[in-house]
């Protein structure tokens, strides 16, 4: 998996994570919830991964998850249900644009959406799209 990466959750949610990291380490209530499962990762070179699940694999903090001003994180492993797949740059501006319009994108509140949905349509790249986001 080449990162940055951008991730579609099941309710249409984007989210983009710049490296390793960020994108394995996790709220606990967010594993069990399932939140993790059946979302389609899109990484900057255009390959598209879907999860089957997620797995706890270590915890996200030396201190067994825990954190004075955070919920308790875990590490977590994909479970794939495929090998690797290509996205085409048009799809992926496609699900782009359409959780912005539907201000789906978790880490910030997006005001001009129009103007972005305009930008994420004359991206050249998966790579200049997902910078975009994280």
């Amino acid at each position: 998996m080449s990162f940055p990466v951008i991730m579609f959750g099941r309710q249409g949610t984007m989210l983009a994570f710049e490296d390793e990291q960020r994108l394995t380490v996790c709220g606990l209530d967010s594993l069990q919830a399932g939140h993790w499962k059946h979302v389609l990762i899109v990484d900057s070179s255009g390959i598209g991964y879907v999860t089957r699940d997620a797995e706890q694999c270590g915890w996200g903090t030396p201190f067994w998850g825990f954190s004075l001003l955070r919920k308790r994180a875990v590490r977590i492993r994909f479970v794939f249900d495929r090998e690797g797949f290509s996205v085409p740059l048009e799809e992926l501006k496609l699900r782009v644009c359409e959780a912005v319009r539907k201000q789906r994108y978790f880490t910030s509140f997006i005001a001009d959406v129009e103007g972005t949905v305009a930008w994420a349509n004359g991206a050249t790249s998966h790579r200049e799209i997902i910078e975009r986001f994280y």
